[in-house]
């Protein structure tokens, strides 16, 4: 299914309930803002990066609608802002429209459309300024009782105006669910991806530009252990994930030699294959605290891709990076009045990548301060 045949559906499943509206139909419509400061630390070996604060502002709207019979959707508006201090390349707005339509069909299961469109935009550094629709239809289907299993076929787009990165990808997903009982359930997942990249053509060494585009073929396997509690949750997951593409060269073009992260933009373009474990834990204490721990280690290896030292020489080993972070956030309430909550938000990362490339390897220690306000 391609992006336009799904978005067609979409609109076709938003529509058809509006001339059966009856009593029974519900809206809500729901915003909160988040305003506060961020500091980076942002440690490369080779100070391609250096340390920064940001300011940061968050604005969401989240609205839900309940048709009969027996269709919902959900759709949410959120708006992201950050604003350097030292270094406003990274300046950035970022536009994000999300939305999901259900439609329940009795005991057996139902169907969920999920659609999501951002513009981001970097007003300093143009080149990596991007847009992005996603769309993905799930079948969900009741095996027994306590089994479940979904079938999707999530598609997107994404072009860079001032840029030759635009890509396409287009896949097929599997879930198996099985709850053992109403608070725990095992979920195994499986996705394969194809990326066709419509700018940009195959290089060798030997043969040069080729006519063929270059595409990408991913392959990820999950399995999520989840536990629901009566004012939390906790949960462990693994990800294996490998990348296989048609080529393993990339140039990045004069406007972007002098710019700082450019392979960040893809950085999972080129041949890896990579395996993931992590945790996390939410629990809710007296009066409203809320603390959240997560934390996850990730080892990639990049077949295609040699090492280098602190010169740009490359070396004879492949290059690996192991990546860890972890990350804990505090929120508690400040003030009450109406149905209006002001929270104050504190949160810590601490991301570290060790790499046998001398120009991957950092640390980049986070804390954030901000007011969050649901009206």
């Amino acid at each position: 299914m391609n992006l336009k045949t799904f978005s067609v559906l979409l609109a076709a499943l938003t529509l058809l309930p509006m001339h059966s509206l009856s009593a029974g139909f519900k809206a809500t419509l729901k915003s909160d803002i988040e305003i506060g400061n961020e500091w980076i630390g942002n440690i490369y070996k080779d100070y391609s990066a250096l340390p920064d604060r940001a300011g940061l502002l968050n604005i969401n709207f989240h609205s839900s609608l309940n048709y009969a019979p027996a269709v919902f959707s959900w759709w949410d508006y959120q708006l992201s802002m950050k604003k350097y201090s030292d270094y406003d390349f990274f300046d950035y707005n970022l536009h994000t429209i999300t939305g999901k339509m259900l439609k329940n069909f009795g005991d057996w299961g139902s169907l969920e459309f999920k659609i999501l469109y951002q513009s981001y935009q970097q007003d300093n550094y143009t080149p990596y300024n991007f847009n992005n629709l996603y769309a993905f239809p799930e079948l969900k289907y009741y095996i027994t009782d306590y089994t479940i299993l979904k079938i999707g076929s999530p598609v997107s787009a994404v072009t860079y105006p001032n840029y030759i990165l635009d890509f396409n990808s287009s896949g097929s997903s599997l879930k198996i669910i099985q709850e053992f009982n109403l608070f725990t359930t095992l979920e195994l997942n499986a996705l394969s991806t194809v990326k066709t990249y419509p700018e940009w053509k195959i290089f060798t060494s030997t043969d040069g530009i080729l006519s063929s585009n270059q595409k990408s073929n991913e392959i990820e396997l999950g399995l999520t252990l989840a536990h629901v509690m009566q004012k939390g949750q906790a949960g462990a997951y693994y990800i294996y994930n490998q990348l296989e593409s048609n080529a393993n060269f990339i140039d990045f073009g004069s406007d972007l030699t002098t710019g700082t992260g450019d392979e960040s933009l893809i950085n999972s373009y080129y041949d890896n294959y990579s395996q993931k474990a992590g945790l996390f834990f939410q629990y809710e204490l007296f009066s409203k605290i809320n603390p959240v721990i997560s934390a996850f280690i990730k080892e990639t290896y990049y077949d295609s891709r040699l090492a280098r030292n602190s010169s740009g020489n490359f070396l004879q080993d492949k290059r690996k990076d192991t990546n860890t972070s972890l990350t804990a956030s505090l929120s508690f309430p400040v003030a009450r009045i109406d149905t209006t909550t002001l929270d104050l938000k504190i949160s810590c990362t601490s991301e570290t990548n060790v790499s046998n490339d001398y120009f991957y390897d950092y640390r980049n220690d986070t804390t954030a301060l901000s007011v969050y306000c649901r009206f």
